[in-house]
């Protein structure tokens, strides 16, 4: 199978779009993120860009969504429909799928935002590398993340210097 062409602009490398929200659940996962993060090390990030439903490659990415969701009917992608209605412009409670019955959704305008990233600079930066390299189950994965999580020592969180001004405006 042949490798799929870079988006128009982007640099045709090892690099993978990582999506805002694949980003902000592996943020959450590895705390280390949180003292270093890594798609800022050693030029390894690429840019950002978003996909908007008025692009060819927009267009393409609905296509992909409808496709996947008509071949998996029994379970569809919760993540690949959040992140094909931010395409579409939509956000909030968004529903496409039954699987989300019950419950309130959260699709945020940003899920269509990628972040770009030269993988050997990114696998270089990652300090929990060699505890996954040899799993062989899903599960032994966020499972070793997490106890490298716990190794790690962190800073205080702080809020961000903007908050701060924001409330005292008020």
């Amino acid at each position: 199978m042949a490798a799929p062409a870079p988006l128009d602009g982007l640099p045709a490398s090892s690099s993978r779009p990582v999506s805002a929200s694949t980003r902000t659940t592996a943020s959450t996962t590895c705390r280390s993120w949180r003292t270093s993060p890594p798609w800022s090390a050693r030029g390894a990030s690429l840019g950002a860009f978003s996909v908007s439903r008025t692009t060819r490659e927009g267009a393409l990415r609905l296509d992909a969504a409808a496709h996947a969701q008509e071949h998996t009917p029994e379970r569809p992608s919760i993540v690949n429909g959040s992140v094909a209605a931010a395409v579409r412009g939509e956000f909030g409670d968004v529903r496409f799928t039954g699987r989300t019955r019950g419950s309130e959704l959260f699709v945020n305008p940003l899920m269509c935002l990628y972040f770009a990233f030269d993988l050997p600079g990114l696998a270089a930066r990652c300090r929990y590398l060699d505890r996954i390299e040899d799993a062989r189950l899903m599960r032994q994965v966020p499972s070793r993340i997490g106890e490298f999580g716990e190794s790690v020592v962190t800073r205080p969180p702080r809020a961000f210097p903007h908050w701060a001004q924001c409330a005292g405006s008020q």
